[in-house]
């Protein structure tokens, strides 16, 4: 007795399978793409955030050394007591952009920090970092504010992160002073 042959599988079969995993296979790609495409925005804003860990740590060191400067007593030459008052304003160092540097982040170059304001703070920003500083100071005594403000283009588009840090006096008498330290406030934190 003879093996009885199988008839040979349809041709039409194979291609409906074939077909059949092709749109599998393209409809796994579209949804891979979609996860993606609503994925990498989130990244990066989440990114952009933890950036901004830099921007606050920053400026707290420079409230920091602005209460410490605010609550040393000055003299005059003669001996006279001078009225309290915060280191004199500094415009955005370094000057250029961290985008300058394709993208990344700047590195802290010695020079951009020896302004009398930044050593009388007592601050050089991170090693590397990715925002420009620059501290406003007004008025003397009771009156004297500073504001020491971080500038940020993280992802380079033109459009900025600013954190703002203040520190307000209070006089308490025989020349001396106390610095508050308000919160910081921020514009634009995930840019």
């Amino acid at each position: 007795m003879q093996p009885q042959k199988q008839p040979p599988a349809k041709k039409s079969n194979k291609i409906i399978w074939l077909v059949g995993c092709g749109v599998v296979l393209l409809l796994g790609i579209v949804i891979l793409g979609i996860l993606v495409a609503v994925a990498v925005p989130q990244f990066r804003k989440y990114q952009a955030l933890s950036h901004s860990v830099e921007a606050k740590q920053s400026l707290r060191r420079i409230q920091l050394g602005a209460k410490a400067y605010l609550e040393t007593p000055r003299v005059s030459s003669d001996g006279a007591m001078l009225p309290c008052k915060f280191p004199d304003s500094v415009a955005a160092t370094p000057t250029a952009s961290c985008c300058s540097n394709d993208g990344e982040a700047c590195q802290a170059a010695p020079d951009d920090w020896r302004a009398p304001a930044w050593r009388a703070l007592n601050f050089t920003p991170p090693k590397s970092h990715r925002y420009r500083y620059a501290i406003r100071s007004t008025g003397t005594g009771a009156s004297a504010v500073m504001e020491a403000i971080a500038y940020g283009d993280l992802d380079c588009d033109g459009k900025y992160s600013t954190f703002v840090a203040r520190v307000s006096a209070r006089e308490e008498g025989r020349g001396r002073c106390a610095a508050k330290l308000h919160p910081t406030r921020s514009k634009d934190k995930a840019e």
